[in-house]
Parts: C-alpha cells; sequence; structure tokens
C-alpha cells in the first residue's frame, strides 16, 4: 500500500474492528452498489441513468431469452427476470425490434420499446414508463421463458 491507500473490503474491516460511533454515513456509501466503470455503449449509459430514476430493482444488462422448448427467442438490452420484462432501448442496431418485440409478447413477456431520442432527452418520463411497465409484469404470471445473461 502506498499513501495509505485501502480497499473497500480492508476499510470495512476497520470500519467493523472499531466504534461504530460517526461512521453511518460512511457505511451507507460502502454498501451502495458500484457504479460500472464503462458502459458497452453511450445509449446503454443513458439506460443505465434511466434505471436509476426508478423505483424498481436494477435489471440484467444484455439478456438471452429461451422459451420453454428452449429455441433463442432474442436479446433484451435490460431485462427484470422476476417479472420477465424485457426493456429495448435501441442498444441492438438493427432492424428487427418490431419482429423482438412481436415474438416476447407472443411469449408472455412484456417489453417497452425506447425511442433513443426519448432515452437521451427525456429520461423522466422514460423512468415512468418503465416503472408502468414493470407495474402492467407483476399483474399477470410469469410465463416460461428462460434468461442467460
Amino acid at each position: 500500500m502506498h499513501a495509505g491507500i485501502r480497499t473497500i473490503d480492508q476499510i470495512r474491516t476497520e470500519l467493523d474492528a472499531g466504534s461504530q460511533r460517526g461512521t453511518a454515513a460512511l457505511r451507507a456509501l460502502l454498501n451502495e452498489p458500484p457504479e460500472p466503470a464503462l458502459t458497452s455503449t453511450l445509449h446503454e449509459g443513458w439506460a443505465r441513468r434511466v434505471t436509476r430514476q426508478t423505483p424498481i430493482p436494477p435489471p440484467t444488462w444484455h439478456v438471452r431469452l429461451y422459451d420453454r422448448t428452449d429455441q433463442l427467442i432474442g436479446i433484451a438490452d435490460a431485462w427484470w427476470d422476476e417479472v420477465a420484462l424485457a426493456w429495448d432501448f435501441g442498444h441492438q442496431r438493427d432492424a428487427r425490434s418490431a419482429t423482438r418485440q412481436a415474438v416476447f409478447a407472443k411469449e408472455g413477456v412484456v417489453t417497452l420499446r425506447t425511442a433513443l431520442p426519448d432515452l437521451r432527452s427525456n429520461p423522466t418520463k422514460v423512468a415512468e414508463q418503465l416503472a408502468a411497465a414493470f407495474l402492467q409484469a407483476t399483474r399477470r404470471p410469469r410465463p416460461p421463458v428462460r434468461a442467460v445473461p
């Protein structure tokens, strides 16, 4: 170690060994999930920013979805497995968004499609749409799809 630099785990160990007095804020900060160092695209960075504005749990990114016969039905840009919610925000640069959304819907997956201009310029509206889609997904039985990150 140089100049007193410590890892997060070393700081936690020191906090646990010492007095608890006056450490609540630091402990809360240490318990926050780490921010990703880099995202794979600018679009994904915008999407991650939006998900932090929602009251829903964080998603898994870039998830392959399979139907009950183990056939790949598509890749969700973001995925909430507990409710089978897929979010397509244009990370995949292809013309098959509508087809993917139709296949997901056929399998019972709730899908939200967000246009890139909205993702960038109106994150509050997109966060509201995402929360509404999550709520919608909770109101039906989870379909038999399998997700592989």
